[in-house]
């Protein structure tokens, strides 16, 4: 039950970091002023955690691996 609850809970954070991250913008230190695009890539991605009880007995997010597509 334990398990469920945090996978909910870091699909909706999941979700609204992907919906906040979509929509930044590129840094002024990085963005190309002059440049040309020549292509435009789509990926998606996540780093995965998991919900797990720590040696002082309460609940820690603790990282599991990151995939990406």
């Amino acid at each position: 039950m334990v398990r469920n609850i945090c996978s909910f809970v870091l699909t909706v954070v999941t979700a609204a970091s992907y919906v906040s991250s979509a929509m930044a913008q590129v840094p002024a230190a990085i963005a190309a002023t002059d440049g040309t695009r020549v292509a435009t890539f789509q990926a998606e991605g996540a780093q995965i955690y998991e919900c797990k009880i720590g040696s002082d007995g309460n609940l820690k997010w603790v990282f599991r691996e990151p995939i990406a597509t």
